[in-house]
C-alpha cells in the first residue's frame, strides 16, 4: 500500500526540505491509512476463517492430550459412525444414508 502513494505527494514533501523520515511519517503512511487498515482487517478475517473449523474440531474431541507422542480422537470418527448406522422407526439397524426418494 505506501509503495501505490504517488510519488508527487512524496517528491512535494522533499522539496519542501522536509527530511525523508518526516516525508514517510507526515505523507506517505497517512495517503496510505486506509489501505493498511483494510489490509489488517482482511488478515484478521483470513486468520480467523481458518482458525474456525479447527476449533469446532477441537472443541467436540471427547479424549484430548497435550502431549504430541499420545494419539487424539478426531471428529470425522464420529461422524462416520453416526451416519453409516442409524435406527430406524421400528428400532431396527439400517446400514447407509436415507435416501430421499
Amino acid at each position: 500500500m505506501i509503495k501505490l502513494v504517488p510519488h508527487s505527494l512524496r517528491e512535494g514533501a522533499l522539496a519542501l526540505g522536509a527530511p525523508q523520515w518526516r516525508v514517510t511519517l507526515g505523507v506517505v503512511v497517512p495517503a496510505a491509512a486506509s489501505g493498511i487498515a483494510t489490509r489488517a482487517m482482511l488478515a484478521i478475517a483470513r486468520i480467523s476463517g481458518e482458525t474456525a473449523p479447527l476449533l469446532f474440531t477441537a472443541i467436540a474431541v471427547v479424549f484430548f492430550s497435550y502431549y504430541l507422542d499420545q494419539p487424539i480422537a478426531s471428529l470425522t470418527v464420529p461422524i462416520i459412525i453416526t451416519t453409516r448406522f442409524r435406527r430406524t422407526t421400528n428400532g431396527t439397524r439400517r446400514r447407509g444414508p436415507r435416501r430421499l426418494f
